[in-house]
């Protein structure tokens, strides 16, 4: 069978690791963004049709708080390619698993979602999560500043008329009292 890998992509994926944007000690940490660096420039149907989110939740299934935590702090270090298919699993991993989403797996990743949203200055990021707003409401409740921050933006984006739908607004909404109670 004839291998139609291209020289330089053969190159990325031996060597993907000198490429490292990561900041981290953390072994699980490190192990989930090996997930994205060796497939950064893999098709995008990968993240969310090929298995590549679900690769990367399955990893996330063993993250504790302080693993949570020492990935948020190296967010700050990843490429706005990183971002954007950190965005990609959180959306769609694990995505059609009603099971799922009672798991303390699903607790991570929806947490992660909304702390995303204020961690990029990416507006598409912003969106599109904005747009997933159901995997925020869904979760366990979150930092009453991160979902602020959500509805101040959409609040803006709205009021500014762009073609945002307010289903995902009142999600944001119905996260904000959850947290309230």
């Amino acid at each position: 069978m004839e291998d139609y890998t291209s020289q330089e992509m053969k190159a990325w994926y031996e060597n993907f690791r000198v490429n490292s944007k990561t900041k981290s000690e953390n072994a699980k940490v490190k192990s989930i963004y090996d997930i994205i660096l060796r497939n950064e420039y893999t098709d995008s149907d990968y993240w969310y049709m090929g298995g590549g989110a679900d690769e990367f939740i399955k990893y996330l299934q063993n993250f504790n708080v302080e693993d949570i935590k020492d990935l948020e702090n190296d967010i700050q270090n990843w490429t706005s390619d990183q971002l954007w298919i950190l965005r990609e699993c959180l959306v769609y991993g694990y995505r059609y698993d009603d099971n799922h989403k009672k798991s303390n797996t699903f607790k991570n990743q929806s947490y992660l979602l909304t702390f995303l949203f204020s961690a990029t200055e990416d507006e598409d990021i912003k969106i599109d999560i904005f747009e997933n707003a159901e995997l925020i409401n869904d979760g366990d409740s979150k930092p009453l500043e991160l979902l602020l921050n959500i509805k101040k933006w959409a609040e803006n984006k709205i009021h500014n008329s762009e073609n945002l739908d307010k289903i995902h607004f009142e999600q944001i909404e119905e996260a904000i009292k959850k947290t309230s109670r």
